[in-house]
């Protein structure tokens, strides 16, 4: 039935609001359960920017552990750092990947509630379930990235848009979306949000056209209020660094395709729209007919008719800009994908006018179900043996040996490519190539260090080195090292050595509380305490040092030529309080 008047929502389409959210949950439950990837899709860099605003207080701008800026605003990191704040300060899968959950769900609903207003409450049911149950629907709903998000708040913004045209309700909703997805991805988010109002263009020649209204300028403002507020903020924090990523590298590299392999503007142009075909299907196959329905056989109604035409020109104007970038990805197309679901969802609705409203929406509900129900039984796409599934589990069993068996208070080396350890570690801290491991560990302090590619250690160091292996995961076909030039028994007592980014870190006496990237927290654990901090770079590095059991004391900092070291003064104890290693 559909409905083209304003006002509260038909109670079949609240219903199926609730089937969308029960299903959305089971998804995300059946999904969190499966085996981990965070090796794979780039997701230990957004799990690293979470643990460095969790773990570093660094929530204006994130590094990851290879300290290289974050390319992408901070919406996504905030909210997963918030959720694993409120649920202990520990980042877990559940935690980093609430944010895309709820988003995806959030997206879902908004489809349900905007093509059943429009297109009737079959519409908005099977339009919804089109998006959870497709390919776009199963990754992003346990993904550490910002597409989901992102597709949320651009479907939030184009539905504010159609809110602002269609009944005059004004833009500031509009601004305020277009400042959540700004601060999730960039500022192509407005254009996608706004994508939609080339309809307006198109309605000229109806007869009964509907200009906009209303003032854009104070909505607008608020978005430059936001949205440049934190940059200005992060700017301070960053300095130049934030600009030559996010605008230089990150926005007009992929503009202009010198972060796409060179490719120039218009390369490649039939990849976004056979993206849509493929990873859409089958569903594509019935927004196509919708798409051309919208072009050639108009609905007869003012508001259904303008609201499909708003559909049609928002996919259409995001469908030229992803042709025209030379930077292509199939997840890009996301936030495209609402204004297609409404579109199928109407297509398939009506291919089912012929059978009662209620036992379709039944078999429906019934058919979603045992869906999922197949999804968990058969363990889709086989991630339990993909690669990336048994990495992230090497990395993860490895790192909670150590945390299991390992010595207490010692501190690990991370060289290139073991993100995934440090989640399961719940720890931020800058790698090291495998270079300055192998001289690491060629030292004469005990050293252990992680590592996922132990030949290009083994191309580092003499011939007649012979390293104390001390756990590859898994046995059979180790893709996790903890490799250590002492055995277990023989690395305490004494000075220790530890690897930070360029930092080369020597402790005798001190335990390494935590590496805020180059500013190291400690504390003396016996008399007599030294610590010594080498710059094996090139450049100056700026160090600072921070003694938790001096309370009251300021940081000491220096900025650390390149090739020299620093002895910082270690403050003198305090009688009353004993050391670490004797409470």
């Amino acid at each position: 039935m559909p409905g083209g008047a304003a006002g509260r929502l038909p109670p079949p389409v609240t219903r199926a609001g609730w089937v969308i959210l029960v299903l959305g949950v089971f998804l995300f439950v059946l999904r969190l359960l499966g085996p981990a990837d965070l090796t794979d899709n780039d997701q230990e860099r957004p799990a690293s920017y979470v643990l460095d605003a969790v773990q570093n207080g660094h929530w204006l701008i994130q590094r990851d552990a290879y300290d290289d800026m974050a390319s992408k605003p901070p919406l996504f990191t905030w909210l997963a750092g918030l959720a694993t704040e409120c649920l202990g300060g520990r980042l877990t899968r559940f935690t980093l990947y609430l944010p895309s959950a709820v988003a995806l769900v959030a997206t879902a609903l908004l489809v349900n509630a905007a093509a059943g207003r429009h297109f009737g409450a079959l519409a908005g049911l099977f339009g919804a379930l089109s998006l959870v149950f497709s390919s776009y629907g199963y990754k992003h709903m346990v993904l550490a990235r910002n597409d989901a998000l992102f597709a949320c708040t651009v479907t939030l913004g184009a539905l504010a848009a159609w809110g602002a045209w269609h009944r005059g309700q004004g833009w500031t909703g509009f601004w305020l979306a277009a400042a959540a997805a700004t601060l999730t991805k960039g500022p192509l988010g407005v254009l996608l949000a706004a994508g939609g109002l080339l309809a307006t263009v198109w309605e000229r020649k109806a007869a009964d056209p509907l200009p906009l209204r209303g003032r854009l300028w104070p909505g607008a403002v608020l978005w430059l209020g936001l949205v440049g507020g934190w940059f200005l903020l992060a700017w301070g924090a960053a300095g130049d660094d934030l600009v030559q990523k996010q605008l230089g590298r990150e926005l007009a590299g992929h503009l202009t395709g010198a972060e796409a392999g060179g490719k120039l503007p218009f390369s490649d142009p039939l990849h976004p729209l056979l993206y849509f075909l493929s990873r859409y299907a089958p569903w594509s196959l019935a927004a196509t007919v919708g798409f051309w329905r919208v072009w050639r056989r108009p609905a007869a109604e003012a508001s259904e008719r303008r609201f499909e035409r708003f559909l049609f020109c928002w996919f259409a104007v995001g469908l030229a800009v992803f042709t025209l970038a030379p930077h292509k990805r199939p997840d890009l197309l996301l936030p495209l994908i609402p204004a297609a679901a409404m579109l199928a969802g109407r297509e398939v609705a009506r291919g089912l006018t012929r059978f009662p409203e209620v036992q379709v929406r039944r078999g429906v509900i019934v058919g979603a179900f045992v869906l999922l129900a197949g999804l968990a039984v058969g363990r889709p796409l086989g991630r339990d043996t993909a690669i990336e599934t048994r990495n992230t589990a090497a990395q993860r069993a490895l790192a909670e040996w150590w945390r299991d068996a390992g010595p207490a208070h010692f501190p690990l080396t991370f060289v290139a490519h073991t993100l995934t350890a440090q989640f399961y570690l719940n720890r931020h801290q800058l790698v090291v190539s495998p270079k300055q491991a192998a001289r690491l560990l060629l030292a004469d302090a005990p050293a252990v260090l992680v590592t996922r590619d132990l030949p290009a250690l083994h191309r580092e160091w003499p011939a007649d080195f012979q390293p104390v292996v001390l756990r590859a995961e898994p046995p059979e076909a180790p893709r996790a090292w903890l490799v250590a030039n002492r055995p277990l028994g023989g690395l305490g007592g004494g000075p220790v050595a530890v690897g930070i980014g360029p930092l080369q870190v020597r402790l005798d006496g001190v335990e390494l509380v935590r590496a805020r990237r180059h500013d190291l927290e400690v504390r003396r654990s016996r008399s007599g305490a030294r610590l010594e901090v080498g710059n094996t770079s090139t450049r100056p590095v700026p160090v600072g040092v921070i003694w938790l059991d001096a309370p009251g004391r300021p940081p000491t900092r220096k900025i650390l030529p390149g090739g020299t070291v620093w002895a910082p003064e270690v403050p003198p104890p305090k009688l009353s309080q004993p050391f670490a290693a004797e409470r």
